[in-house]
């Protein structure tokens, strides 16, 4: 009987604690709908983005390298859009573009630039480098 007095007892202390809580709880806020839009397209286009196709194309095509991953602007996978807002899909695939873009220019620029690196040293060897005949 005391048992069961002190499980009545309890279920009420966490009835009313629970009652508290609700009334003083703040609305969570979790963002906007633009910041999670934001967000996730930063994410996909960081992970959907290919680092060494750039890179290689930077290297190979030099400043053409760059000009194309500037001029080219990938689209989001459907997947990711698929069943959102209206005011959501336009957010994200815009800020998608706009990260997308800047990753692949970072990256052909880089591969540019490595190559070029690599020409003058190549360059180099071959001014200063005796040339001796077998």
């Amino acid at each position: 009987m005391k048992n069961l007095v002190y499980k009545r007892l309890m279920i009420m202390v966490l009835l009313i604690s629970m009652s508290i809580t609700v009334i003083f709880a703040e609305d969570i806020d979790f963002g906007s709908v633009e910041d999670n839009a934001m967000r996730n397209a930063r994410n996909d286009a960081r992970k959907d983005t290919n680092s060494a196709l750039w890179f290689g194309a930077g290297c190979m095509l030099s400043f053409w390298g760059i000009a194309g991953a500037y001029l080219i602007l990938p689209s989001p996978k459907i997947k990711s859009i698929l069943g959102k807002s209206s005011e959501y899909v336009a957010v994200y695939t815009d800020e998608y573009k706009s990260e997308a873009k800047r990753i692949q220019t970072k990256y052909a620029m880089e591969g540019c630039i490595a190559s070029g690196v690599a020409y003058g040293i190549y360059s180099l060897m071959i001014m200063f480098v005796p040339y001796t005949y077998y």
